[in-house]
């Protein structure tokens, strides 16, 4: 009987382990796969580089003319913003007001899920936003995100962007992809 109970032991355990090897297999399986699916020309890179930039017209740019901005901010009230150019006020405003403080931005995006349809694609992650100045040490914010691209003219653009708080903890804990203004990191 014992013998029994001890064989039956063995199998569990090596049966867990199995299933735990498995889901890390397939979690990594997954990134691989999101790597390949990352085109470079998606809109990522220029967003970056419009916050390292300041530059709200290159991040107007990333947007379809149609598209929406959402902001759900925790303490904060919901903004959101209809098409291109109201988007480009927004940033510009924001842009203005970080120029005036001597603030230097920096953000990264973290994609951790895709999904592609025949015109758009769904993408999940967070993001981590550098804030500094030069009297003072880098500030780090971090966000949620859950971005619809489209192709307009031939190029991939975000049609609908919706971000919102995020812990320090969940950005560093999420499994993903990380896209910088300097490509992939």
């Amino acid at each position: 009987m014992e013998k029994a109970a001890l064989v039956l032991l063995v199998l569990w355990v090596f049966n867990i382990g199995c299933k735990s090897a498995s889901k890390a297999d397939h979690s990594v399986n997954k990134l691989a796969s999101l790597t390949e699916q990352l085109n470079p020309d998606l809109p990522y890179q220029n967003f970056c580089r419009g916050y390292e930039t300041l530059d709200a017209s290159a991040i107007a740019e990333t947007y379809t003319q149609e598209a929406t901005l959402h902001n759900l901010y925790n303490g904060s009230s919901s903004n959101s913003f209809q098409g291109r150019h109201k988007i480009d006020s927004f940033f510009t405003a924001t842009f203005a007001s970080a120029k005036e403080r001597a603030l230097s931005l920096e953000i990264v995006f973290k994609v951790s899920s895709r999904q592609e349809q025949k015109n758009r694609i769904l993408d999940n992650g967070l993001y981590q936003l550098n804030v500094s100045s030069p009297s003072q040490a880098s500030n780090h914010r971090y966000g949620k995100f859950a971005i619809v691209l489209q192709e307009e003219l031939g190029q991939w653009k975000f049609a609908v962007d919706a971000n919102a708080s995020a812990t320090e903890e969940e950005f560093k804990t999420a499994e993903g992809i990380m896209i910088g203004s300097n490509g992939r990191q």
